[in-house]
């Protein structure tokens, strides 16, 4: 099967690489774009891996202002990448 294919490939390098901390969207892309690139892996071995559409990949590499945060998601996990939300410090969330 091509995704174990794939997943053999890129594991050596999944946990090499140390993130850095940002709280902009175009920074969380650039990771996920960097990330990319260490592993070398092209755009549509991640589509594959992430099982979303290569276009899906070339649009939030180029910061389309509209995407769905579960293909977010499933790309960052196939990255060994984790996004983590945080609460701006002295604001206080109500729900009601």
């Amino acid at each position: 099967m091509r995704e174990d294919h794939l997943r053999r490939i890129y594991s050596e390098h999944w946990n090499s690489w140390n993130p850095r901390p940002s709280n902009e969207p175009a920074r969380v892309l650039e990771e996920l774009r960097d990330r990319r690139w260490q592993l070398r892996m092209p755009q549509t071995d991640l589509a594959i891996l992430a099982e979303v559409s290569p276009r899906f990949i070339h649009d939030l590499e180029r910061g389309k202002s509209t995407v769905q945060l579960s293909k977010v998601l499933a790309v960052a996990t196939v990255l060994r990448l984790e996004l983590t939300w945080q609460q701006p410090r002295g604001r206080i969330m109500e729900f009601q």
